[in-house]
């Protein structure tokens, strides 16, 4: 209805910056559904998706929009408040960190399935998550096994929550379900060392051997190849390091994003007053 309205008025110019997924598509409740939803995206004049994958989505649910009104770009991070770390040398055991609201969708229990295998030998492992979404089972589980730390409801500006981070040798999200990742954003941007799984967006984000590690999900051997990865071979991972950091400063900026995005509206409105 909106960009009805719009384009009947001709009054603006009609983006559609859809955060993480691909347009809602319920085209098929009916003939006249989708005569809306059609004329709605004939008449949109751009569309920001977040990532590859979630325009790959616009681009199958409407085959009809032109290439040219599709602009990925992930609005980013705030670099001023993800400083690269000071040179880190793990400790006497590595430090693997999870944060994660969902724990079981973002693959937790996972996770604790590859530490107790293995990793629990030289590991600790600590996880942030919310009170909410934490099955009793699993807390239990959590709370019972060696080495294992939990820590709930915690905000990015706790003191804790920072120290985590500061002192974290690698970052772990196998997650089952996720069309982008901002704690991975974060983690590469601070220096961490990112293990996640390649779903959604991630792979814009985490380029496998190139700014982090990706892993199936449900994968509990794959994790625990990667952590050893990490752990023995240092060059390696200090290359990770340094290219996960300029590959958010090149794409994942959000000063740099929010220009870009201006300069887009800004040539978008003079194209149609140039119309008018």
């Amino acid at each position: 209805m909106y960009v009805a309205l719009n384009r009947l008025f001709r009054r603006k110019t009609v983006i559609i910056n859809n955060p993480d997924g691909g347009v809602i598509n319920d085209t098929d409740k009916g003939v006249k559904r989708k005569s809306f939803y059609d004329f709605a995206v004939k008449h949109t004049d751009l569309f920001i998706p977040w990532s590859s994958w979630a325009a790959e989505e616009i681009r199958n649910t409407f085959p009809q929009v032109p290439e040219e009104k599709i602009v990925v770009m992930h609005p980013g991070i705030n670099l001023k408040d993800w400083p690269m770390r000071p040179p880190h040398t793990p400790g006497q055991r590595f430090k693997i960190l999870f944060v994660g609201g969902d724990i079981v969708r973002k693959g937790g229990d996972t996770l604790l399935d590859a530490f107790t295998a293995s990793l629990h030998d030289n590991c600790e492992l600590s996880i942030a998550t919310q009170t909410g979404y934490l099955p009793p089972a699993l807390r239990e589980r959590i709370e019972q096994t060696p080495h294992v730390s939990l820590h709930l409801d915690l905000t990015s500006k706790s003191e804790l929550f920072k120290q985590l981070y500061r002192e974290a040798d690698c970052f772990v999200l196998p997650t089952r379900n996720d069309s982008s990742s901002w704690v991975a954003l974060e983690s590469l941007a601070t220096g961490i060392p990112v293990i996640i799984s390649r779903t959604g967006g991630i792979p814009d984000i985490v380029i496998d051997q190139q700014t982090g590690l990706t892993v199936p999900p449900d994968n509990p051997q794959a994790i625990i190849e990667a952590v050893r990865r990490l752990q023995h071979d240092p060059l390696f991972t200090e290359r990770l390091i340094r290219q996960g950091r300029d590959h958010v400063e090149k794409n994942f900026n959000s000063e740099k994003n929010t220009q870009r995005f201006l300069n887009i509206i800004k040539t978008l409105v003079d194209k149609r007053r140039n119309q008018v």
